[in-house]
C-alpha cells in the first residue's frame, strides 16, 4: 500500500514536470529558429530528468530513518510540483502566458492582489485534476521504469569504473541484488505481491540480464561475465548520446534557452526572492548621476534654447547656466505651507549644509581611553549597514526640465486654428477625469468597416443575420459615438426597445472636444497609469506600483488644485450663481475642492497610499460604501459584488450627486477622478443589466463578455452625462475620457492580457477632452496619457478659466511637464531630437514598448533574459501579426535591416540606447532605492 502511494504521486510528480516543461516550449519555440530547437530540444529536458531521477530516489519503500525522511521531502515536493503545474497550465490556458513565480508571490502577499489569482481556481483545480487522473494511469509504469533506468544507470557507471581499475581482470564478479528496482543498486530482484513467481536477476558487467535459476532462489547466482575490451552497441549508443548532450550544453547559448530549459523546481524558487547581494547605496545614487545621455551630438552647445516669458530655456550641460538658474530659483507662487508635491521647489534643499561640529580639544575624552586593564580600545567599529537605502538626497532626484535631454515642448506653436477664436467663450468651472479600466480604442466607439468591426462580422459569418449584427453593434456605443463626435459610424437616431438610450447630447453640430487618435497608455498596469494621468510623468520599470512609496517628481493635478486654494479666501466674494440671474459668474477666485470615485477597492496594489499623498479632500471606494451603512444594503442589486474588484458604477450615483451639489453650495470648483472597472477581467455584469450575444462560438465567449461589459460602461457614461447636465454643470464641466491601458484577446494574438503582454492591443488607448462649447476636433498624433495634465492646464489658462494669479502659476509649472498639450500641433521631433513614448508592460520590471511620434515603428524591449526583442511597423501592420522577434540587439537590428531597410534598423539601435538611458533616469527621479 505504502509503495502504491509513493508510486502514485511520483507519477504525478513526472506527468507536472513534463506538462509544464512542454507548454514552456510551446510558449517559446515560435521566437527561435527551427534547426536551433530541434538541435538543443534534448537539452531542454535534461534538468526535468535529473528531478524525475532525484524524486525516485526519495520516494523508495525502504526502511530506516533516512529513508523516511526522504519520503517525507518527496512527498511534500510533489504535491507542491502538483499545485504548482496546475497553476502553471492554468495561467497558460486563461492568458497564453507563462506564470512568473516571483510575482505570483507578490499577489499572494496582497490581500487584494490574492483575488486576482484565486479568479482563475476552477481552471487550476481542473488541470490538477487532469494531472492526478493521467498519473494515476500511468504511474506504476513510470515507476518501474525510471527504476530500471537508475539500475542500468549505476551499473553502467559501476562497470565502466572497474574496467578503469582492473582492466580486464576476471577474478572480481559483480553479483549484488536488490529487492526493489531501486536506484543506486547493482543487481535487482523484482518481487511481485499479485502470486507470480520471485525471479532473481544477476547484473552482468556489460549490462546484459541474465536470470537465476527460478526453482532454486536460494541458489548462489552465476558469475558474470567480464567486460569485453570492445564496448557493446548500447554502450556506444549511450556514449555517443551523452558526448551529444555534452557538447550541445557547451554551445548552447544562454538566451533563451537557459529559461527554457529551468525546471519546474528550480523556476519554484523564485518565490524565496533569492537576489545579487544589494548594492552599494553610495554605487547606486552614483549610477544614477553618472547615466550619460547616449546622443552627444544632439544636445551640443549650439542646439540650446534661451529662455522666453515662462519657458525656462532648453541646456542640458555641465556648464549650463540655465539649468544651473533653474535648479536656484524661488518660483513667485511658492507659500510658506506648500501642500504635499512641491518638495522640489523648496529654496533650503540648495543651501549648504553646516560645517561638522569641532574636535574636542586634546587630552579630552568622552569617556575611558583604555579599557580595564590600561589597554588602548582602538576607534569604534562602524555602524552596521542600514538594511535598506535610506531616500536619496532631493538635490539627486531633482528633475531639472532645462537639462533634460528628451524634453520636447510644442506649447511656443499657436493653438490650433478652430480654438483661437473659441477659447475665449469656453468656461471651464469643474473638470472631471473618468479613467476607464481595459478600454480598447477600438470600442470608443466601435467603428464600421474597422478591423474590429471586420473581425466581428467574420465570427459571425453563418451563425446570424448581417442586419441584425449591425444593429446590435449600432447600439453598443451610442454615447460614446455621441462623446467623440458621432465617429462610429452607425445610425442610432431611433430609440430601441432592447437597446434604450439613456441620454440624448444636446451639443451644437460641431462642438463638443477634442478627440485623440493615436493615443498610447504609459503603462498596461492600471496603478502606474492612474499616477501618468494624474501626475504627467513616466512611472518606472519595477515590479508593481513602487511609486506608491515613494514621491512623484512632479506635481500631480489635485495637488496642484491645492496650491492653486493657497491664495484665496475661505468665503469667495460676490454671491454667486443666482438663479435666473443674467449675470455671469466669477468663479476664478473660488477655490477647488478634489474628490476619487470609484466603486471597486482602493488597496491594489498600493493606491490608498498614493493617493493619500495626493490630498484628495474626499475619496469614496469599495471599503467607504461598505461603511456607509444608511445606503449599503447587501441584498440591493445595486451592490451586487462582481468578479474580485467591487461593484457596478451606477453605485456611486448618489455620491457624485451629492459632491456636486455641496460643491455648488459651498462655491467650490470640482475636481473629480472617476475610475471605472465594470471592463477589467472577469467581465461579469450585474443581474439587472440584459446580456446580449455578439460572438456566438465558444472561441470568442471572452471577448464577447468584454463587449457587454462595454455596453454596461456606455451606459453609465451616458448617465454620468445626464447627472452633468441634471445637476446644471455641463456646460461648464471639462469631462476627460481616458484608457488606463488596452486589453488584449487571442483574436489578436497568442497570449491573452495585459501581464507581460507586449502586443499593441494593450496599448493603445481612447483619450477625448469633451466640453460642449470645445470646436469638434479629431486630433491625430501619437501622444501618450502623460499629455492629459498639461492640456489640462492649457485648457484652464487660455480659456480665462483661472484668476489672473493663478494663471501666472499654472503656466509656470505647464512649461516644466514633459508631456506635450493636444491643443496646438504636436511636435514629432526637434533638431533630430524625436518625442519619445515609452509604456511600462504589466507587471512592471519585464518589458518596455518604445515608440516615437515622429515613426511609425515600435519596439517592444526585454529588461530580463526571459523575454525576445520584439519590433513591428505599425503602418504595414497595425495589429502586430507579423513582428520581427530576436533574442540579441544584434540579431535584431540584422532582422530589422532586411525586412524593414537601414531606417527602421538605425531607428531600432537608437531606441535601445535612449530606453536603456530613460530607465535608469526614472529610478533616479522617482528616488528609487
Amino acid at each position: 500500500m505504502l509503495q502504491r502511494g509513493l508510486s502514485f504521486l511520483f507519477g504525478a510528480f513526472c506527468v507536472a514536470l513534463i506538462s509544464t516543461k512542454i507548454t514552456i516550449l510551446t510558449i517559446n519555440a515560435p521566437t527561435v529558429p527551427v534547426s536551433e530547437f530541434l538541435f538543443f530540444l534534448p537539452t531542454f529536458f535534461l534538468p526535468d530528468v535529473v528531478a524525475i531521477c532525484v524524486m525516485r530516489l526519495l520516494l523508495r519503500a525502504s526502511k530506516g530513518y533516512v529513508a523516511i525522511v526522504a519520503a517525507a521531502v518527496g512527498i511534500v515536493a510533489s504535491l507542491v510540483v502538483v499545485g504548482a503545474a496546475s497553476s502553471q497550465l492554468g495561467f497558460y490556458y486563461e492568458t497564453g502566458g507563462e506564470l512568473e513565480w516571483h510575482e505570483a508571490s507578490t499577489f499572494a502577499r496582497d490581500k487584494e492582489a490574492l483575488k486576482v489569482l484565486l479568479s482563475g481556481s476552477a481552471t487550476v483545480l481542473g488541470f490538477g485534476c487532469v494531472i492526478l487522473f493521467t498519473a494515476a494511469c500511468l504511474h506504476t509504469f513510470l515507476y518501474r521504469i525510471v527504476g530500471e533506468v537508475l539500475v542500468a544507470l549505476a551499473v553502467d557507471i559501476v562497470a565502466i569504473c572497474r574496467w578503469f581499475l582492473d582492466r580486464y581482470r576476471c577474478d572480481d564478479r559483480l553479483t549484488v541484488s536488490d529487492t526493489d528496482s531501486e536506484a543506486g543498486d547493482i543487481a535487482y530482484r523484482r518481487n511481485s505481491n499479485d502470486g507470480a513467481p520471485s525471479n532473481q536477476r544477476l547484473l552482468r558487467a556489460n549490462g546484459d540480464i541474465e536470470k537465476a535459476d527460478p526453482s532454486s532462489p536460494s541458489s548462489p547466482p552465476r558469475k558474470a561475465f567480464c567486460l569485453p575490451p570492445a564496448f557493446p552497441l548500447a554502450r556506444v549508443v549511450k556514449a555517443v548520446g551523452s558526448a551529444f548532450l555534452a557538447m550541445a550544453l557547451i554551445v548552447r547559448p544562454p538566451v533563451p534557452f537557459n529559461h527554457m530549459s529551468v525546471t519546474l523546481p528550480a523556476s519554484l524558487l523564485e518565490v524565496f526572492d533569492f537576489h545579487e547581494p544589494p548594492m552599494d547605496c553610495f554605487e547606486r545614487s552614483r549610477r544614477k548621476l553618472k547615466n550619460a545621455w547616449p546622443f552627444p551630438d544632439l544636445v551640443v552647445r549650439e542646439k540650446w534654447q534661451g529662455a522666453k516669458g515662462h519657458f525656462k530655456g532648453w541646456a542640458p550641460g555641465r556648464d549650463s547656466r540655465l539649468a544651473n538658474k533653474y535648479r536656484h530659483r524661488v518660483p513667485k507662487w511658492l507659500m510658506d505651507n506648500m501642500p504635499h508635491g512641491f518638495q522640489r521647489f523648496d529654496p533650503e534643499i540648495w543651501k549648504p549644509e553646516p560645517p561638522p561640529p569641532p574636535p574636542p580639544p586634546p587630552g579630552h575624552h568622552h569617556g575611558p581611553p583604555h579599557g580595564p586593564h590600561g589597554m588602548h580600545r582602538g576607534p569604534p567599529p562602524p555602524p552596521h549597514p542600514p538594511a535598506e537605502c535610506p531616500p536619496e538626497d532631493l538635490r539627486i532626484s531633482f528633475y531639472n526640465p532645462v537639462e533634460d535631454p528628451m524634453k520636447i515642448t510644442n506649447l511656443d506653436n499657436d493653438l490650433l486654428d478652430p480654438l483661437k477664436d473659441a477659447l475665449g467663450s469656453v468656461r471651464i468651472k469643474h473638470v472631471a477625469i473618468i479613467l476607464m479600466e481595459a478600454l480598447r480604442v477600438e470600442l470608443f466607439p466601435i467603428q464600421k468597416n474597422s478591423r474590429f468591426y471586420d473581425m466581428v462580422m467574420e465570427a459571425n459569418d453563418g451563425e446570424a443575420d448581417v442586419q441584425e449584427v449591425n444593429r446590435r453593434l449600432a447600439y453598443l456605443t451610442p454615447n460614446i459615438d455621441s462623446i467623440t463626435g458621432g465617429i462610429g459610424g452607425f445610425d442610432h437616431s431611433e430609440d430601441s426597445e432592447e437597446f434604450p438610450r439613456n441620454w440624448q447630447d444636446q451639443t451644437k453640430e460641431g462642438f463638443g472636444g477634442i478627440n485623440v487618435i493615436g493615443a498610447t497608455t504609459a503603462s498596461t498596469l492600471s496603478t502606474k497609469s492612474f499616477a501618468a494621468n494624474l501626475c504627467g510623468t513616466w512611472p518606472m520599470a519595477v515590479e508593481n506600483f513602487d511609486e506608491a512609496d515613494t514621491e512623484s517628481y512632479q506635481p500631480c493635478l489635485p495637488q496642484i488644485m491645492s496650491l492653486l486654494n493657497g491664495n484665496k479666501p475661505e468665503t469667495p466674494p460676490g454671491e454667486g450663481k443666482q438663479p435666473n440671474s443674467t449675470t455671469v459668474e466669477d468663479f476664478t477666485e473660488y477655490k477647488w475642492r478634489t474628490g476619487l470615485f470609484e466603486s471597486m477597492t482602493e488597496t491594489f496594489d498600493r493606491q490608498d497610499r498614493f493617493d493619500k499623498k495626493l490630498g484628495w479632500d474626499k475619496i469614496l471606494a469599495l471599503q467607504e460604501l461598505k461603511k456607509d451603512t444608511s445606503r449599503y444594503k447587501p441584498n440591493d442589486p445595486a451592490y451586487e459584488k462582481l468578479g474580485y474588484l467591487g461593484f457596478a458604477e451606477p453605485v456611486l450615483e448618489p455620491y457624485i450627486r451629492d459632491f456636486i451639489a455641496e460643491a455648488e453650495a459651498e462655491r467650490r470648483r470640482m475636481f473629480m477622478m472617476h475610475f471605472t472597472s465594470i471592463t477589467h477581467h472577469p467581465w461579469e455584469l450585474p443581474s439587472w443589466f440584459n446580456k446580449t450575444t455578439y460572438l456566438p462560438t465558444k472561441r470568442h465567449q471572452d471577448l464577447d463578455k468584454y463587449m457587454n461589459t462595454i455596453r454596461h460602461h456606455d451606459y453609465w457614461l451616458g448617465q454620468l452625462m445626464k447627472i452633468f447636465e441634471e445637476t446644471g454643470i455641463a456646460d461648464e464641466t471639462l469631462v476627460v475620457f481616458a484608457g488606463d491601458h488596452g486589453q488584449a484577446f487571442t483574436e489578436d494574438n497568442k497570449k491573452q492580457g495585459t501581464y507581460e503582454n507586449g502586443h499593441i492591443s494593450n496599448f493603445r488607448i481612447p483619450i477625448t477632452f469633451r466640453h460642449p462649447q470645445l470646436p469638434r476636433i479629431q486630433y491625430e498624433a501619437n501622444a501618450t496619457s502623460i499629455s492629459i495634465l498639461p492640456t489640462i492646464l492649457d485648457l484652464l489658462i487660455n480659456s480665462g478659466s483661472l484668476s489672473k494669479v493663478d494663471a501666472e502659476t499654472a503656466s509656470d509649472l505647464l512649461y516644466d511637464y514633459e508631456g506635450q498639450s493636444v491643443l496646438r500641433p504636436y511636435r514629432p521631433a526637434q533638431d533630430g531630437r524625436r518625442a519619445w513614448n515609452f509604456a511600462i508592460v504589466n507587471s512592471g520590471a519585464g518589458i518596455l514598448g518604445v515608440t516615437s511620434a515622429d515613426t511609425h515603428w515600435r519596439l517592444v524591449l526585454p529588461l530580463t533574459k526571459k523575454f525576445a526583442y520584439r519590433m513591428t511597423d505599425l503602418l504595414s501592420d497595425p495589429g502586430e501579426a507579423d513582428p520581427v522577434v530576436s533574442w540579441s540587439l544584434s540579431g535584431m537590428v540584422s532582422d530589422v535591416r532586411r525586412k524593414y531597410g537601414e531606417d527602421a534598423a538605425a531607428w531600432a539601435a537608437e531606441a535601445e540606447s535612449v530606453a536603456q538611458w530613460w530607465l535608469l533616469e526614472r529610478k533616479r527621479l522617482w528616488r528609487h532605492t
